[in-house]
């Protein structure tokens, strides 16, 4: 999934239970949930060296880019909701992971560490296996995602 889609299901679930760290604790659980679903994100594009760290190339870190502008401007978007303690901290358990798990800048540290090891084996066992015919329907799971923040939010009245 895309960071945005996490950090907004995250945010979501953390406003709807009122609590910051049972919000934190779900959005992070929410991301493993969100990614066991095939989707669009630009880890479809991505490559691994020989120890399985990510590979981001010039088009990878443009996309990431703009993903994170979306998340900012949403969350603007989203005040004063976005502001509240249990929304950032459902919205940063939702967005953990990827942090945890697939920035270049760290991979490799954190992977040396047990708690990383971990968290990297559990993202990639329920992670959804991403073939290259996702290329082709990009826009069609773009377009799933949008729809699942909407049925989110209309869910919880956000």
């Amino acid at each position: 999934m895309l960071l945005t889609t996490h950090i907004l299901i995250g945010g979501a679930i953390g406003q709807a239970v009122g609590n910051a760290p049972i919000g934190f604790a779900l959005g992070a659980v929410s991301h493993f949930a969100l990614d066991a679903i095939p989707h669009f994100d630009p880890g479809i594009w991505s490559e691994q060296n020989k120890n399985g760290e990510n590979i981001w190339d010039k088009k990878i870190w443009i996309f990431v880019s703009f993903d994170l502008l979306a998340s900012l401007a949403l969350l603007i978007a989203l005040i004063p909701q976005s502001l509240s303690i249990p929304f950032i901290a459902g919205a940063i358990g939702g967005a953990s992971i990827d942090l945890i798990d697939n920035v270049p800048f760290w991979q490799r540290k954190i992977h040396q560490t047990k708690f990383g090891k971990r968290i990297g084996e559990l993202h990639n066992l329920l992670h959804f296996t991403k073939k290259l015919a996702l290329r082709k329907n990009a826009v069609a799971l773009l377009v799933a995602q949008i729809i699942a923040i909407g049925l989110i939010f209309w869910l919880i009245k956000l």
